[in-house]
């Protein structure tokens, strides 16, 4: 009995709606699903140990440190690329440039290893790239190749160099350039063609 009254009451129901005429159609409405676009970001940092004390920072500007030269020896040379916490996955180059460091042709007065993780780029000779994920963390990379004495990064002073040559180059003394940068990771399908937008950017 209780079914019977069940099923009357859901075509009494029916019918008053088709009676009723449009103003009884069934209708429905969901909440909004809103999709927010929000600029994503990549953000670095290029920093290095200031033989002088301190921290030389070339986030904003360039920055310059000196070293002394000694026949032979080995000098601490740490360059630190950091991508910054909340940063998208992106590609990562390191630009090394160096000036006045060739003495008779082809020997160089100064000399050092890439740490291990970066890649050189295809088509360049000084350029090298790692593909790092979106942190959350910062998350550092040092540039050079360290020993057992400076763990971080060394550059090598050649035996045959002394003190009088450096100081007859007068103003082009021999130097060691790094820069950094960053390309989104979806910008690019590969480190040659990030490297490409990186260049074609460079003053953004």
């Amino acid at each position: 009995m209780k079914k019977t009254l069940i099923t009357i009451v859901a075509t009494v129901l029916v019918c008053a709606c088709i009676v009723g005429g449009t103003a009884a159609w069934l209708m429905d409405k969901t909440a909004a699903v809103t999709n927010t676009f929000t600029v994503g970001n990549i953000s670095i940092t290029l920093t290095e140990t200031n033989p002088a004390g301190g921290t030389l920072n070339a986030t904003t500007a360039a920055a310059e440190a000196s070293y002394t030269v000694i026949p032979g020896k080995t000098c601490s040379k740490d360059p630190l690329v950091t991508v910054e916490a909340g940063s998208e996955a992106c590609w990562l180059f390191v630009q090394i440039t160096e000036t006045n460091n060739l003495y008779n042709g082809t020997t160089k007065y100064m000399t050092y290893n890439v740490a291990d993780g970066w890649i050189l780029v295809d088509g360049t000779t000084n350029v090298y790239y790692r593909e790092v994920n979106k942190v959350d963390t910062n998350t550092s990379f040092y540039v050079l190749k360290g020993d057992a004495t400076y763990a971080n990064g060394v550059v090598t002073m050649n035996s045959s160099v002394t003190g009088t040559m450096i100081t007859a180059l007068g103003a082009n003394k021999p130097t060691i350039a790094f820069s950094a940068y960053a390309v989104q990771k979806e910008a690019a399908t590969s480190a040659p063609g990030a490297w490409d937008l990186a260049q074609d950017n460079a003053n953004y």
